[in-house]
């Protein structure tokens, strides 16, 4: 979050190749520093650690390439409604964290921490195949839909394109997610070395 403005500027300056480089550049450095706190062995820790310099390194980096720094100032009039906006957006913000985390808060308090693991390594599987099918099949929408002009002055509608791709969402999801059900119960264990 903290580089979400200084992002912004860059892609909106087209520089999508430094911003690739400060993004590899975190990761790499968030990478290297976690590991050798883990193999100093101070433990979950390193985790914490990990993530602090990778954000420290994308700050720098992005704050340095979009040389631009924000300065509070202006009429403080404008305060009160950014703060309201704020506001509202930090309790969307909290209902997707309790929608996203909530059953693994519940499953932790009620069957424990193993079973929290076993439910977050059948998710990220179930999201991994998401993203399998959904990937490819949005950049095939946008690539055929935005070419797609409207038909005798009216607005513009998906039609018989949106349908086909509608269609073609379910033939390849369908059999993928059933088949994905049939396997679970030994994929997960499976995945989880036991």
């Amino acid at each position: 979050a903290a580089t979400a403005l200084q992002y912004a500027i860059l892609v909106r300056e087209g520089r999508i190749a430094t911003l690739s480089v400060i993004t590899m550049a975190g990761d790499v450095l968030g990478l290297v520093v976690g590991l050798v706190a883990l193999w100093s062995g101070i433990g979950v820790t390193a985790l914490v650690l990990s993530r602090a310099a990778m954000t420290a390194a994308t700050l720098i980096g992005s704050v340095g390439a979009a040389r631009w720094i924000p300065r509070p100032r202006g009429p403080w009039s404008e305060a009160r409604p950014a703060l309201a906006f704020a506001r509202t957006l930090s309790i969307v913000q909290l209902i997707e964290f309790g929608r996203n985390y909530g059953a693994e808060f519940i499953l932790a308090a009620s069957l424990g921490a193993a079973e929290v693991g076993m439910f977050r390594v059948a998710s990220r599987i179930a999201g991994a195949v998401t993203e399998l099918i959904s990937e490819p099949l949005r950049l095939l929408s946008w690539a055929v839909l935005s070419r797609a002009r409207p038909v005798g002055g009216g607005a513009w509608q998906p039609g018989r394109t949106g349908n086909a791709i509608h269609v073609t969402t379910i033939l390849v999801a369908t059999p993928t997610f059933v088949g994905l059900a049939i396997i679970a119960p030994a994929l997960v264990p499976a995945v989880l070395g036991t």
